[in-house]
């Protein structure tokens, strides 16, 4: 299910990293990373859409130890200059994600923005440029490439990339 021929191909051993999540400053480490990952990278204006997948997959996925969802935030376009602004527009977000966190579970389980500054992942994942349309890629527990997706339907894409686990 890949709408693009640019992402690494299905079954390749995903890319190894570790970043810190914006606000929460958790740790995210591949490595570590208990069950699936679901990646969403997106730009500042598909940004909305990140909400909306995470609503629909954690309806049918809701604990986020066999799933974790992360945001992958293209922040190439930002100068160095504009760092500050851009991640208090983060916190923002985050704040408002944090209101739909059900009761009694820790946001920074639910909502993590990875911030990439340089691009890193998405030149290691391949992933196309995403100011118009989010792209996806599904990594499954044994760290290797479930499944990709770029395209106008991101909700339902990922509800059946993780049908396909």
């Amino acid at each position: 299910m890949n709408g693009s021929s640019t992402f690494l191909p299905a079954g390749t051993p995903a890319p190894p990293f570790s970043l810190k999540a914006e606000v929460s400053e958790r740790p995210v480490n591949l490595a570590s990373t208990l069950g699936a990952l679901l990646l969403v990278f997106h730009s500042y204006q598909t940004a909305p859409a990140v909400g909306e997948i995470i609503r629909a997959v954690r309806g049918q996925y809701p604990d986020p130890d066999h799933l974790l969802i992360a945001g992958v935030a293209d922040m190439r376009p930002v100068p160095r200059l504009l760092r500050s602004t851009a991640k208090a527009f983060i916190k923002s977000a985050y704040n408002d994600a944090s209101r739909e966190v059900p009761a009694g579970q820790d946001p920074a389980k639910h909502i993590i923005i990875l911030a990439d500054w340089d691009g890193i992942l998405y030149e290691a994942y391949r992933t196309p440029r995403t100011d118009r349309q989010v792209a996806l890629v599904l990594v499954d527990q044994p760290k290797t490439i479930a499944g990709t997706y770029f395209g106008a339907q991101p909700a339902q894409a990922a509800l059946s990339l993780l049908d396909n686990l």
